[in-house]
């Protein structure tokens, strides 16, 4: 069982792996047990020194492996597939972030400040987030999973977990987060209360995180030796029939 998994940092932390397994298996690159990069497969210029993937048992050995995640994630609830998604394993997280200069006042934002939503505040944002001012949201895949996964919370009274994280910048390999608030994420700019949710006593100073990096991506010759990393190549970017 995956430690404070109602974190939705550390959720996506530990999930990514099979998200990505998910991903291979649609794109049909994964090749002698290894999941390749996409790039790596499509752009023939790149060299196997360039190239990453990772082995797919070890990545999944934690969740009972390939077969467990194949005869379970298709068939849970909270496994958010869009019609457009060939193959989804692990959708039951994601990242949404906000628009430079969003409103944050309107009242669907407020919602998602206590963490988990419950029934009643999930059957409330299914019929707010449609009238949501979010810039083409009809062709933003990420807003269409969170509509979809509150829709999906509301019907099946499950606990939606959130997390609001303010943006940031990358400095040497650092995520670097401003001062802000600890309830609602936004940048703190006044040393009272928080100018959007009122939160009195919250603010958080400065932190700084790893990068989200690559992972589960590793280096290619790391994984299997630089010989056999060009042999991967050269088989993946064959039709999957003559592999």
């Amino acid at each position: 069982m995956i430690d404070d998994w109602p974190l939705p940092e550390r959720t996506e932390r530990h999930l990514r792996s099979v998200r990505e397994f998910g991903h291979g298996v649609a794109e049909q690159r994964i090749v002698d047990g290894i999941c390749l990069v996409k790039n790596a497969v499509v752009d023939r210029e790149l060299a196997a020194t360039k190239a990453t993937g990772f082995r797919v048992s070890e990545s999944l050995q934690i969740f009972g492996g390939e077969s467990i995640i194949q005869s379970h994630c298709p068939h849970c609830v909270a496994n958010i597939a869009l019609p457009s998604d060939r193959v989804t394993f692990a959708g039951c997280y994601g990242m949404l972030p906000l628009p430079e200069n969003f409103v944050t006042r309107d009242r669907w934002y407020l919602q998602w400040l206590d963490s988990p939503l419950d029934v009643a505040r999930t059957t409330e944002l299914t019929n707010q987030l449609p009238t949501v001012a979010w810039p083409n949201a009809t062709d933003d895949p990420e807003f269409q999973r969170l509509t979809t996964a509150v829709a999906i919370a509301a019907s099946h009274a499950l606990p939606l977990h959130a997390q609001m994280i303010p943006a940031g910048q990358i400095v040497d390999r650092r995520w670097i987060l401003p001062p802000h608030c600890g309830r609602c994420g936004v940048a703190w700019k006044t040393s009272h209360s928080c100018s959007v949710c009122g939160g009195m006593g919250t603010q958080r100073s400065g932190l700084k995180r790893h990068m989200r990096g690559n992972r589960p991506y590793l280096p290619l010759t790391k994984i299997v030796g630089p010989d056999q990393a060009g042999e991967l190549l050269r088989k993946a970017r064959m039709p999957e029939n003559q592999r």
